[in-house]
């Protein structure tokens, strides 16, 4: 009897000593957002993996998560049922407790949100392994680095939609008035219905038969995004105002998607933990075209990288013949002097570059640039 004793008390002495020495480096821990981009608002998923390789059970995993402060858990604030999901005072850390069996994965989803625009970062999981007895435990780190951007919210109501309709209108028409030669997508036979200048002579002389030009006058429209931060007084208060102007710029882009119209996209935004450079995007059409502009848009960190009159000069060093251009810009003037007209006596640097530089920008391209002035209540077009 005193050996069946002893005999026990030896193994549960090793299986403490298993468990706090042994067990816990064949515990492991993965987590990453299920998305890589997100809406404001919209819940994504935070999924960890955690994996038990051992022969004996981990009888407790307290696991912590290392979260954005931004980042809220909606399973817990829609039901607040889920007991074992916390939330500690910084709001930077969600813990819960499980456990495992030997040779066992569990994978964890938690429904998470995050209501700004920005770039967030998750920063991986410690899981205390808990000992045999129940007594202490160790912790094991497990860091990553898991970035979900979030995008800039679309600029609310008409106004914006109706000015930028409007101002795609007045290019067609004017296409359909003034053909342009570049955009000729065929030959016909002259049937005394066309304008003169419309005749092909070289084609006519080849055929013997008075030949004229087919025009494109919608499926070839292109047009150039032009989003511009930097203006002259930049303070913290005007956060909100700078975030419009990305609403903006996600509203255009957007629009343009729907009319089905080819679009670059210029910029002078700094961008956080970015991989890809967005000041520059070559012309595109799509969703993935789409969502790569708004990752960028949702990555700024609202610094520019450069001056509205060198952004405005790169865009003029590529401005093609035919091509519509939209200037986006912040407009801090409480008394709307950017949308005023280049007249106007308040306007300074570097809002007085953006008149000028888009007048030279509508002599290169043959087609009005419009910018879009961002105010702290509506958006005015100017030119």
């Amino acid at each position: 009897m005193v050996w069946l004793v002893i005999g026990l008390i030896g193994l549960i002495a090793a299986a403490e000593y298993y468990s706090l020495t042994g067990l816990p480096r064949y515990i492991s821990a993965k987590s990453r957002p299920s998305n890589r981009t997100s809406e404001p608002g919209v819940p994504f998923l935070l999924r960890t993996t955690l994996q038990n390789v051992s022969r004996l059970p981990a009888t407790l995993l307290t696991v912590t998560e290392r979260i954005p402060p931004a980042a809220h858990n909606a399973e817990h604030e829609q039901n607040g049922k889920e007991a074992r999901l916390e939330l500690d005072a910084t709001g930077s850390r969600l813990s819960y407790k499980t456990w495992l069996m030997p040779r066992q994965q569990l994978i964890k989803e938690i429904p998470m949100r995050i209501d700004t625009r920005g770039c967030y970062v998750f920063r991986g999981t410690s899981v205390y392994v808990g000992d045999f007895m129940g007594l202490k435990g160790s912790v094991r780190e497990f860091e990553r680095h898991e970035e979900i951007v979030i995008y800039p919210e679309p600029l609310g109501g008409t106004e914006l939609k109706d000015t930028l309709g409007g101002y795609l209108g007045e290019i067609s028409v004017r296409r359909f008035i003034l053909e342009d030669p570049v955009l000729t997508i065929g030959l016909a036979e002259y049937t005394g219905r066309e304008p003169m200048r419309a005749i092909n002579w070289k084609q006519t002389a080849r055929s013997g038969r008075a030949m004229v030009n087919q025009y494109d006058h919608t499926t070839e429209l292109s047009a150039a995004v032009v989003l511009n931060l930097e203006y002259t007084a930049r303070y913290e208060a005007d956060r909100a105002l700078l975030e419009r102007t990305l609403s903006c710029a996600r509203s255009v882009i957007e629009a343009l998607e729907e009319k089905h119209i080819r679009y670059s996209f210029y910029s002078n935004l700094l961008t956080a933990g970015a991989v890809g450079d967005w000041l520059y995007v070559p012309e595109g059409l799509g969703a993935a075209h789409m969502h790569g502009i708004l990752e960028g848009l949702g990555r700024s960190t609202l610094d520019t990288s450069e001056s509205p009159a060198s952004l405005l000069d790169r865009v003029l060093r590529h401005a093609d013949q035919g091509r519509c251009c939209i200037i986006i810009t912040p407009d801090g003037k409480k008394d709307g002097s950017l949308s005023g007209g280049a007249g106007s006596k308040a306007m300074t640097e570097p809002e007085r570059d953006i008149p000028a530089l888009a007048a030279r920008i509508s002599e290169r391209t043959g087609q009005s640039a419009m910018v879009l002035a961002v105010g702290e209540g509506a958006v005015t077009r100017w030119l």
